[in-house]
């Protein structure tokens, strides 16, 4: 497009895709693009939350949702805090974290831990 084109657009909400070495494309080849088979998403969905799931996974909570029980109260605001949830969706993550709660006391979750991790 020349100049006089693109003129009357706004360029300012337009991303610049960075270039991709070769490497990296075979890496985002081989990565799922679907994150609906990890049991974070799962447990999301049950409240609707579920657009979080990438940044949880990405935060390493995908598969080990075990990972959340641990996290005391100030950690899971500052998770909830990186998140940044939507409107009316801080009293959804609370829900969650009660369910996390229940599903996987932390206690034992800690317990078990110690036991697997080596002095």
């Amino acid at each position: 497009m020349a100049a006089s084109e693109l003129e009357g657009f706004n360029l300012n909400n337009i991303a610049i895709m960075p270039k991709v070495q070769p490497e990296q494309q075979i890496a985002l080849r081989d990565k799922p693009s679907s994150f609906a088979s990890q049991p974070i998403y799962k447990l999301l969905r049950a409240f609707n939350l579920q657009q979080y799931t990438r940044k949880l996974t990405d935060s390493g909570y995908g598969e080990e949702v075990y990972k959340l029980a641990v996290l005391n109260g100030l950690q899971r605001d500052e998770l909830i805090t990186q998140l940044k949830p939507m409107p009316g969706h801080k009293a959804k993550l609370s829900a969650f974290f009660t369910v996390i709660d229940e599903i996987y006391p932390r206690q034992k979750v800690i317990e078990q831990i110690k036991a697997v991790t080596p002095d």
